[in-house]
C-alpha cells in the first residue's frame, strides 16, 4: 500500500508540472503574439502619420512634430531619394543601403537590433546635407520639424532630438595634400608639436592609412541656441592597432574665420594643436577600438559649410591584429606582376624623373600591400639610364646623356616567402635643344591644375611646348597647381645642334 501511495504522488508531481509548464508556455506565447499584435498596431499609426507628410505644410511654413516611435526601435531614418548619398556609415545594414542605392520607393525606415522591422513611402522630402537624417528616439519618441518647400519637404532635428546622422570623411589626395600644406606652414610660424615634420612622408602614410580606418562626422545643432556640436567617430578596420594617429579638422575660413571667437570646446583628453585661422589636430597615440573627438562651435553652420568642412585621419604605424593559427584548408598566396607598358624620359634632363609612381598599381597581392617590398634586380643599360626604387613603391630614374636610348628594367616584389617579377622598357628621347643652354623648370600657375599629386606634380600632367615631362627636382610640392615651363639661362647663343647661326630663344631651331 506504501508503494502504490508513493507511486500516486509521482503521478500527482508530473501532472501539476505539465500543467505548469503548459500554462507557462501558452501564457509566453499569448503574451508574445500580444507583443507582436501591439508591434504591428503601432508601426500602422506610425506609417499613417508620416505618410504624405510632404502635403501637410505649406510653402515656407514651419511645423514641429513629436511622434512616439513603434516597437521600440532604436533608429528612425529619413532619406532623400532625389539626391546622391554616402553610404559607407550603412555597411552594417545591407538590406537597407541596397533599397537607398536602388531608388525604391521607400524613404522611411524604422530599424530595431541592426534590423529593417518596417519601411515606407513618407511623400516628396528634400533633404539638406547629407541628403538624409537618422534620429535616435528619446523616451520612445522622436521631435523634429517639417518644412515645407513647394512640392516638398524637409526634415530637420528638433533641439534635444539624438542623431545617427553621420557623413564619411574621405578626402581626395588634393584635398589632403592642401591640408597637410596648411599644417607644415602652421608648424613653422607657431610651436605646433602635433604639426607633420614632413608632409611628403605624412602624404604616404595617408594613403596607406585610409584603407585602414572608417572617419565619419556627425553635426548637431539647435537653431534657437544658435550653437554647433561637431563629433568625429574613428573606426579602425579588421583589427589593425592605429599608432601616433594625427587628426587634422581644416575648417574654411568663409565658414569660421577664427576659432578664438567661436570655438567653445573640444576634446581635451588627447594632445590637440588649434590654429585660429582655423585648423585643429589632435594627436591620439593609440586606437585598437572606436574613439570619439567633439568639438563645440559658437554659430550655426550652413549647409554648405557642413559639406566643405574637410578631415583626415594618418597613422604613422599600423599594426595588424594578432591572431591565433587555427588549422584549415592550405591558402595559396600569390604575388602577381601585372604587364607595365614602356616608358619614356626626357634627355634634356639632368635630374632625377619619376618612371613609375605607384608599383602598387601593377601588383596583384591576397595580402596587404604594405608588406611587399620591391627591388630592382637588372638593367640592361645602366651606362645610359640609372633607375632605383625610392619612398618603397616608386621607381626613378636618372638620364646620363641625353642620346637616343633604352633599357630593360627588372623589378622584383616580394613579402618574405613568394616572390613576383615583371620587366618593362625605359626610353630616353632625346631634346634637338642643347642641354647646355636650357633647363626644364616648373612654376605655379593659377589657370593650370596638375592631376598628379605624388611626387613632382609636373612629372606626368604639364605639358608645354612639345614637352611632355619636366624636371622632378621638386619646383613643385604635392597637389599645387602649377604648369612646366622653359627658362633659358642665356638667350643668344649658338646652339650646336641646329644650323650655323641659329640661336635659342624657343624650343625649335630658328635663324636671326
Amino acid at each position: 500500500m506504501k508503494k502504490r501511495g508513493q507511486l500516486g504522488d509521482v503521478i500527482k508531481y508530473v501532472i501539476i508540472a505539465f500543467i505548469i509548464v503548459s500554462v507557462t508556455f501558452f501564457g509566453y506565447s499569448a503574451f508574445a503574439k500580444f507583443k507582436n499584435k501591439a508591434c504591428k498596431t503601432e508601426i500602422a499609426k506610425f506609417e499613417i502619420d508620416l505618410r504624405d507628410i510632404d502635403k501637410t505644410v505649406k510653402y515656407g511654413s514651419v511645423r514641429e512634430i513629436i511622434e512616439q516611435v513603434p516597437c521600440n526601435a532604436d533608429e528612425i531614418y529619413f532619406f532623400d531619394l532625389n539626391k546622391d548619398i554616402k553610404l559607407d556609415f550603412l555597411d552594417h545594414l545591407p538590406l537597407l543601403k541596397d533599397s537607398v542605392q536602388s531608388k525604391a520607393e521607400k524613404n522611411v525606415f524604422i530599424v530595431k537590433d541592426d534590423k529593417i522591422i518596417d519601411s515606407f513611402y513618407a511623400g516628396n522630402l528634400d533633404m539638406d546635407f547629407p541628403n538624409y537624417r537618422c534620429f535616435i528616439p528619446k523616451f520612445d519618441k522622436i521631435n523634429f520639424f517639417l518644412e515645407g518647400r513647394g512640392t516638398k519637404a524637409t526634415v530637420f532635428p528638433g533641439c534635444f532630438q539624438p542623431e545617427c546622422t553621420y557623413i564619411p570623411i574621405k578626402p581626395e589626395e588634393d584635398e589632403a595634400a592642401e591640408i597637410l600644406d596648411e599644417a607644415e606652414e602652421y608648424g613653422k610660424t607657431d610651436k605646433c608639436t602635433n604639426c607633420p615634420e614632413d608632409k611628403d612622408e605624412e602624404f604616404f602614410d595617408f594613403v596607406e592609412t585610409r584603407d585602414n580606418v572608417q572617419i565619419f562626422r556627425k553635426y548637431e545643432y539647435c537653431i534657437e541656441e544658435g550653437k554647433t556640436n561637431v563629433e568625429i567617430v574613428i573606426k579602425p578596420k579588421g583589427g589593425v592597432t592605429l599608432k601616433e594617429f594625427r587628426f587634422y579638422e581644416s575648417i574654411p575660413k568663409a565658414c569660421v574665420d577664427d576659432l578664438k571667437i567661436y570655438l567653445l570646446n573640444w576634446s581635451k583628453e588627447h594632445e590637440v594643436s588649434i590654429k585660429d585661422d582655423p585648423l585643429i589636430i589632435w594627436t591620439l597615440d593609440e586606437i585598437k577600438e572606436e574613439e570619439r573627438l567633439t568639438y563645440t562651435l559658437d554659430k550655426t553652420l550652413t549647409e554648405n559649410c557642413k559639406e566643405i568642412i574637410e578631415g583626415l585621419g594618418i597613422a604613422n604605424t599600423i599594426e595588424e591584429e594578432v591572431k591565433v593559427d587555427i588549422p584549415g584548408p592550405e591558402k595559396i598566396e600569390v604575388i602577381e606582376m601585372k604587364d607595365i607598358p614602356a616608358i619614356s624620359l626626357n634627355g634634356l634632363s639632368d635630374k632625377e624623373q619619376i618612371a613609375i609612381p605607384n608599383l602598387w598599381t601593377y601588383t596583384e597581392y591576397s595580402g596587404r600591400k604594405q608588406n611587399i617590398k620591391y627591388r630592382i634586380t637588372k638593367q640592361t643599360n645602366e651606362g645610359k639610364i640609372d633607375c632605383f626604387i625610392e619612398n618603397k613603391k616608386e621607381i626613378k630614374c636618372k638620364v646620363k646623356e641625353n642620346i637616343k636610348s633604352f633599357s630593360f628594367i627588372t623589378v622584383q616584389a616580394e613579402d618574405g616567402n613568394i616572390v613576383g617579377e615583371a620587366t618593362f622598357e625605359v626610353n630616353v628621347n632625346p631634346s634637338s635643344v642643347s642641354s647646355s643652354y636650357t633647363r626644364l623648370r616648373c612654376k605655379e600657375e593659377k589657370d593650370s591644375s596638375c592631376k598628379w599629386v605624388l611626387g613632382n606634380s609636373c612629372n606626368n600632367e604639364c605639358i608645354s611646348d612639345g614637352f611632355s615631362k619636366g624636371e622632378s627636382g621638386g619646383f613643385c610640392w604635392l597637389g599645387r597647381k602649377c604648369k612646366c615651363y622653359d627658362e633659358w639661362e642665356t638667350s643668344c647663343e649658338q646652339n650646336p645642334s641646329c644650323g650655323a647661326g641659329s640661336v635659342i630663344n624657343t624650343l625649335s631651331c630658328t635663324n636671326p
